[in-house]
C-alpha cells in the first residue's frame, strides 16, 4: 500500500496487542507494537479486567501522542474481538474517550474485510486467515470480490486462557470448533495475516532479529509448520521458546504454540499446502476502506 502524505495514522487495539502504524513510504509500513493483553481472562469471566484495560488505555494514549507528535493530520483507533465480545466493552471505550480518543469498535465480519483489503487489495485472487489473540478470521476472495468471510472466538489468549498448554487438549478443541467456518471456496494463494502468521515465518526463517521486509511474502509450507509443532511439543517442551527462537517476542512465545496448532488446522481445514506471509494486514485495510 502506497500513502505518501502525513495524513492519517492507525491504532489497532487487538486482544493480545495495542499496534501503532505511521504510513509514509512505499512498501511494508513499519508497525510499532505493545503485548498489553486486552483479553487476558475475558473467557474464563466475560469482562476485561481493570487491569487490562489500564495498560492497554496506556499503550493507545502514548502511541496517539507519537502520531500526533510525528505530524499526522488524523489518528484512527480501531478495536477487535476483546472489546466487541467484552461485557463491559464499552468501559474500555468510555476509559479513552476520557482522554478525547474516539474507538471504533469493528464487527468479526468487517475485521474479516479490513484484513482481506489490506493482504489481497482489491484485484488479487486470494483467502486470508487472521489468527489474534481472541478472534480467528477467514475471508475467501475471488477476482477482486469477497466471496464469503467469517470469524470465530478461536484466538489464542482465548485458547490459552481455557484450555492451558496441553497439546492433545488444544488440537482437539480446535480441530472440533474450526468447522464452525463452514464451506469456503478456494482462490490461487493463502495469505496469513497478524502476529501468528509472521511470527511463524519468522521462526522458520532462521532470523534471530525480526525485520518485516524479510518476512513480508514469504511462503510456509505445511510440511515446515508440521515440523515446528514437533519441535515445540517434542524437543523443546517448555523450554522458554524465545530462548530458540530469538526472533519473537517471549510474550509472543507464551501463545505460539497454540497458534502453530491452530495455523495447521486452518491449512488443512481449507485446503492447502502452503501460505504466504504479509506484513501489510487489517490496518492498511481499515485505512482502503476508509476511502
Amino acid at each position: 500500500m502506497t500513502n505518501n502524505n502525513k495524513t492519517t495514522a492507525v491504532i489497532d487495539v487487538g486482544s493480545n496487542s495495542v499496534r501503532l502504524m505511521l504510513p509514509e513510504k512505499d512498501g511494508v509500513n513499519e508497525k510499532k507494537l505493545n503485548t498489553t493483553r486486552l483479553a487476558e481472562n475475558l473467557s474464563l469471566t466475560g469482562f476485561l479486567s481493570d487491569a487490562a484495560m489500564t495498560r492497554s488505555a496506556e499503550a493507545v494514549k502514548e502511541f496517539y501522542a507519537e502520531a500526533q507528535k510525528s505530524g499526522y493530520k488524523n489518528v484512527c483507533v480501531f478495536a477487535t474481538e476483546a472489546v466487541r465480545a467484552a461485557k463491559n466493552g464499552n468501559d474500555f471505550v468510555a476509559l479513552l474517550a476520557q482522554s478525547g480518543i474516539t474507538v471504533d469498535v469493528i464487527d468479526g465480519e468487517t475485521e474479516a474485510e479490513i484484513g482481506y483489503l489490506g493482504a489481497a487489495g482489491k484485484t488479487k485472487s486470494a483467502s486470508v486467515f487472521d489468527i489474534g489473540g481472541a478472534s480467528v478470521e477467514v475471508v475467501c476472495g475471488i477476482d477482486g470480490g469477497i466471496l464469503r468471510k467469517k470469524s470465530l472466538p478461536l484466538g489464542l489468549v482465548r485458547l490459552k486462557d481455557l484450555l492451558g498448554s496441553d497439546e492433545k487438549v488444544i488440537e482437539n478443541y480446535v480441530a472440533e470448533k474450526i468447522t464452525q467456518f463452514g464451506e469456503f471456496g478456494k482462490s490461487e494463494v493463502l495469505i496469513g495475516i497478524g502476529g501468528t502468521a509472521t511470527s511463524v515465518a519468522a521462526m522458520l526463517s532462521g532470523e534471530k532479529v525480526y525485520r518485516a521486509e524479510k518476512i513480508h511474502g514469504k511462503t510456509v509450507t505445511l510440511e515446515e509448520i508440521v515440523a515446528l509443532r514437533r519441535e515445540i511439543f517434542d524437543r523443546l517442551g517448555n523450554k522458554n521458546l524465545s530462548d530458540a527462537y530469538p526472533v519473537i517476542s517471549p510474550a509472543r512465545a507464551e501463545i505460539i504454540a497454540h497458534g502453530v496448532i491452530v495455523t495447521e488446522n486452518i491449512l488443512r481445514y481449507l485446503g492447502y499446502d502452503k501460505f504466504t506471509a504479509s506484513e501489510t494486514d487489517n490496518m492498511e485495510g481499515y485505512l482502503l476502506r476508509r476511502q
